[in-house]
């Protein structure tokens, strides 16, 4: 909800919260890596490119498998195309992981934003 309402970073602490919490249960420990983009998501929509990229390093220490998964390779190129200002490799890798994981309305929200901030940036060039 935070996130919807550009509350960004407050949007990644519960998102933090949350998969810490889940991490100690065996049922709820799957739902983690879908916390954990959520919350790389918020940090590329408020701009904060050097906080998604700590943020990933750190998720990697928590789960030594997390950048294995699809999440968290999204999220790098993803984390890429941001730093490029690059709106094409951007949209194709947003493509890509649609087709194999649909997007919900949330991430296709966030998303959105996120590359608006490219479209920006390169008109600023």
């Amino acid at each position: 909800m935070r996130a919807q309402l550009d509350e960004f970073l407050p949007a990644i602490d519960l998102y933090e919260r949350v998969a810490t919490h889940s991490l100690t249960s065996a049922l709820t420990k799957y739902s983690v890596k879908e916390y954990w983009l959520r919350s790389t998501l918020c940090a590329l929509a408020a701009g904060d490119v050097v906080r998604a990229k700590r943020n990933l390093i750190k998720y990697a220490q928590q789960d030594v498998t997390f950048p294995t998964t699809r999440e968290a390779k999204f999220s790098d190129v993803l984390i890429e195309a941001v730093e490029e200002n690059d709106p094409e490799k951007f949209t194709s890798v947003v493509f890509e992981y649609d087709q194999t994981l649909k997007l919900d309305n949330w991430k296709t929200s966030i998303l959105l934003k996120i590359k608006k901030t490219i479209n920006d940036d390169m008109g600023l060039a």
